[in-house]
């Protein structure tokens, strides 16, 4: 899709929805062209009468017209700027919307593919360029044109010779500023580029604030954030001494026009062939139109390298994978996920997961164990159907979860993670989100996830704090599951939802687990026998294999891997 096929398929709903304001500014607009250049008709029609006519009558009426066209220009850009303010703010709301709505669209492995610095430049700076270079841009443009074909009309009408010279003086910046605008398009390019980079630095190293402060390491942090933050802005000077470069070129021509006017249309006048008041109107002309001739490249210019910003956000926003499967089957419940000869690599040469069988069965609790790098990140990422492109079968009753709506396997399969999201917010909104359940649900949700006891202490108006600073770790935790179970999911996945939580806390967790009617799959680290004995089945990971399954009991005494697990972790709590 070329560029201004992606600024007009993403502003296409703008346009027509907003079709009358868009006509109204740009006739306004011209309006305003059109009194500005009347207005050297009338310093022509005063200058002549005095010093030919000497007629005062014509002079008085000439001053009274004047008068009222500079009112009425005032009049028409006082609502013309008015209508402009209005248009401006529902491109801005309308655009910033459309991009969220996008982004909430893309699946969890298109969003984590770009770091969120690169989003949160695109809302901030792409958006604010846009209306500054696109829209405002095309209204200059507008006004500039109109005022010069009006312009070079009158000229024309008042002397051919030189309008003739004037436009053919006129056209070796433009041209120049058209051929040098090509490479303005690709340091805008690489300016954008570079702020989303320095976002994208920035938001990380204050994530790290704390790490960075108990690792002492603030210099080094200082060093990289100076050299981003120096690339950045020798980008915009680059942009920037680019447009100095080419205003340059356009400020010598009109000063060349100016010499020419003066020279040819003094000689004109001495040789009787002009009047003097038609001189100056054609400079007042080309005054006026010398503005907007070298306006119109550069702002030409800024609407091309728009077009860049445009694919950049069709690139962050709208563009899918092409892995991006059709998903139209619906299921309104899982009683059993199977598992048939999956395989799964992140590339050539990273192969996750080898052959995996199993079944997940309804009500039955399931602990996945193993050590680091085994595959069950992967293997819960396959089950919440992140990934399309594995081998193998995995079936939510008897469908295929990559033919699956991804609402369905949202609604029906949640995750409780060891790191819990908390919005700055009340603790009944970070549980229900505002999506209208009742409060007898949300009560039954809250005490069976064990969390009534915070909340009749508490309130549920209680504010969380950022990231819920106000909590703890298992009264996260406790809102995750509420979560999980006011939406009624048929499976809840719990991936280390336990790992950062005291012995103490994590028991009650682990309990609250034990009570749950849903499939349950929990990973875990954690090898208490007091623990996994609540399981049904305990699933042992080795280098991406399923290599034992069974009981605590069962792998105690026949299993392998686990045995070792199990005296590792022993080891290491003494």
């Amino acid at each position: 899709m070329k560029n201004k096929e992606i600024s007009n398929y993403i502003l296409k709903d703008f346009h027509k929805n907003n079709r009358i304001l868009e006509l109204s500014v740009n006739t306004l607009i011209f309006l305003v062209s059109f009194f500005e250049i009347s207005i050297s008709w009338v310093i022509q029609k005063a200058i002549n009468s005095v010093s030919e006519d000497k007629s005062f009558d014509e002079l008085l009426s000439s001053v009274i017209w004047a008068a009222l066209v500079l009112v009425l220009i005032n009049l028409i850009n006082y609502i013309m700027q008015r209508l402009q303010n209005v248009y401006l703010k529902k491109f801005n709301i309308y655009l910033k919307e459309k991009m969220f709505s996008e982004l909430m669209n893309k699946s969890i492995v298109e969003f984590d593919a770009l770091s969120s610095g690169e989003y949160i430049s695109a809302f901030q700076t792409d958006v604010q360029r846009l209306s500054r270079n696109y829209i405002n841009g095309k209204w200059i443009i507008i006004g500039s044109v109109s005022t010069c074909v009006l312009g070079i009309i009158s000229m024309f009408a008042m002397s051919v010779k030189l309008s003739l010279l004037i436009i053919v003086i006129q056209m070796i910046p433009v041209s120049l500023t058209l051929i040098l605008g090509k490479s303005l398009q690709k340091i805008e390019k690489q300016a954008a580029d570079s702020r989303g980079r320095f976002n994208s630095c920035v938001q990380d190293y204050l994530r790290g604030f704390r790490l960075i402060k108990q690792f002492s390491i603030e210099n080094c942090f200082i060093n990289r954030f100076s050299e981003s933050n120096t690339n950045v802005e020798n980008c915009e000077k680059k942009y920037k001494d680019k447009s100095i470069y080419i205003s340059l070129i356009n400020t010598s021509a009109n000063f060349l026009m100016i010499i020419c006017i003066f020279f040819i249309g003094g000689l004109e006048t001495i040789k009787g062939n002009i009047r003097i008041g038609t001189v100056i109107a054609l400079f007042q002309l080309f005054n006026m139109i010398s503005a907007p001739l070298s306006t119109i490249t550069i702002q030409m210019n800024l609407v091309k390298t728009s077009n860049v910003l445009f694919k950049r956000i069709f690139e962050l926003f709208y563009q899918k994978s092409d892995k991006t499967r059709i998903r139209n089957e619906e299921l309104e419940h899982v009683d059993v996920i199977s598992m048939r000869n999956v395989s799964f690599s992140y590339g050539e040469e990273r192969s996750a997961l080898h052959d995996i069988c199993f079944k997940f069965e309804k009500g039955k609790k399931y602990a996945v164990v193993g050590n680091s790098g085994s595959g069950k990140t992967t293997l819960i990422k396959l089950l919440m159907g992140y990934y399309n492109n594995f081998e193998g079968e995995i079936l939510l009753n008897d469908k295929d979860i990559r033919n699956v709506k991804m609402s369905d396997i949202n609604r029906e399969i949640s995750l409780v993670q060891q790191d819990v999201f908390v919005f700055n917010d009340t603790v009944r909104f970070n549980i229900t989100f505002d999506t209208g359940y009742d409060d007898d649900s949300i009560d039954k949700a809250v005490e069976k996830a064990g969390l009534s006891e915070f909340i009749n202490d508490h309130g549920e108006d209680y504010v969380c704090g950022e990231n819920g600073i106000n909590i703890s770790g298992g009264e996260k935790q406790r809102i995750s599951i509420s979560r999980a179970l006011l939406k009624n999911s048929s499976v809840i996945i719990f991936d280390e939802a336990t790992s950062s939580l005291d012995n103490v806390t994590a028991q009650e967790i682990e309990n609250t687990i034990g009570k749950l009617e849903q499939i349950c799959i929990s990973v875990t680290h954690r090898m208490s026998l007091d623990i996994l004995k609540k399981y049904d089945k305990i699933i042992v990971l080795n280098d991406g294999r399923i290599c034992e399954t069974g009981s605590v009991a069962e792998l105690i005494e026949n299993g392998n891997v686990f045995r070792k697990l199990y005296y590792a972790s022993l080891n290491t709590e003494l």
